[in-house]
């Protein structure tokens, strides 16, 4: 994703802020023990995530991301005591057919314990574009598998809609919603770093999920949004 291509050195310190913190202490109790397992991290950025499941157990772990500039920082970021670890990073579009075939990672379809998806989801524009992510999610799973997605919620996103603009004060981000439609709405981010961060996303409700989830032959969807 060209938006993020610029991003990369920046990154990882965002993760360093109130709101992601708490989602990473969420993402390391939700993954859990991981000793043994073969596991996808989807969407994996400067490879934050990656590093979280090596340090977990996995005894592999492939991280993708559709951003060049950010496989490259991965890589760079890749402490030492991992170097000669667990970890692989490739540059790949989950919304491209065939996403492991054009990597060269067929041999890996279908044997994945766990995927991990943190905020790639709601970058699919509608169910259509959500659909083709999963398909390749759950072509990369075992039988058995599970998927764990972290995205914006859309229960009280959906309640409170198009018209939320989001102003967090000293922290300086900014949600601005820029177009709706009957299944969700486009937004635009503004996150308050050195340099400014600025990206796209969308929204979409519980029932586009329900659809994609059920057309990429997904058999259980359960929720937690916290409390």
């Amino acid at each position: 994703m060209a938006q993020y291509d610029d991003y990369g050195a920046l990154y990882t310190k965002l993760k360093n802020r109130p709101i992601p913190i708490m989602q990473n202490r969420y993402a390391s109790t939700a993954m859990n023990d991981l000793s043994g397992l073969r596991v996808l991290d989807a969407a994996c950025g400067t490879g934050f995530y990656s590093q979280m499941m090596a340090r977990q157990g996995a005894a592999e772990v492939i991280g993708i991301d559709v951003s060049p500039g950010m496989i490259e920082n991965a890589k760079k970021e890749l402490p030492i005591q991992l170097e000669d670890g667990p970890i692989r990073y490739f540059v790949g579009d989950f919304e491209q057919a065939d996403l492991f075939q054009n990597l060269g990672l067929d041999r890996l379809r279908g044997t994945f314990d766990m995927v991990f998806a943190a905020w790639l989801l709601n970058y699919a524009a509608d169910w259509q574009h959500l659909t083709r992510m999963l398909n390749n999610i759950f072509d990369a799973l075992k039988p058995g598998g599970k998927l764990i997605a972290l995205t914006p919620n859309p229960f009280l996103l959906q309640e409170h809609g198009p018209e939320m603009t989001i102003e967090e004060g000293r922290i300086g981000d900014r949600w601005q919603v820029t177009e709706t439609y009957e299944y969700g709405f486009k937004v635009h981010m503004i996150v308050n770093a050195s340099p400014c961060v600025e990206f796209d996303s969308y929204v979409l409700y519980v029932s586009e999920y329900e659809k994609a989830v059920a057309a990429a032959g997904f058999t259980c969807l359960s929720w937690d949004v916290g409390t």
